[in-house]
């Protein structure tokens, strides 16, 4: 019987995921409520899909997510890098690409579209790359 304590409404991350004959694993997970606890099992509607599907899963896979009100209030807002501030940015495009572009470097120029950040210039050495503002974490504030 399983010692983790779950209860209707709960918010969880399932794991999964594959491995192949050559041992190598490569890592999932699903974001769900709890509908109905069992001894070792429950039922989690998955909330990445439309429309909602219900699985019966293990409670050994999943963890439980907590949330409290001040994480989710409108002060927990994302850092936004200025220009000579150390960025990374990270922008998988969503067909499949096993090679993701990470390009770090010094926010060198922004442009603005629409009256917001839209593309932006990062000097990496002695390269320049334009990528999507939007794609960008904070490293590291301009010491000046």
């Amino acid at each position: 019987m399983s010692k983790k304590n779950f209860k209707e409404g709960d918010l969880v991350a399932v794991v999964g995921g594959s491995v192949s004959k050559d041992r190598k694993i490569e890592k999932s997970a699903m974001i769900g409520k709890v509908v109905a606890v069992g001894c070792q099992d429950m039922f989690v509607e998955s909330l990445s899909s439309y429309p909602y599907s219900t699985h019966k899963v293990s409670k050994n896979l999943c963890q439980k997510i907590r949330t409290e009100e001040k994480d989710l209030a409108s002060e927990s807002k994302n850092l936004v890098p200025n220009l000579g501030d150390l960025v990374l940015s990270y922008r998988k495009s969503g067909f499949g690409d096993s090679d993701v572009p990470i390009v770090t470097g010094v926010l060198y120029k922004i442009t603005y579209t629409l009256g917001k950040a839209d593309m932006c210039t990062i000097l990496e050495g002695t390269d320049f790359h334009h990528v999507k503002f939007n794609s960008l974490l904070l490293l590291q504030k301009e010491t000046s």
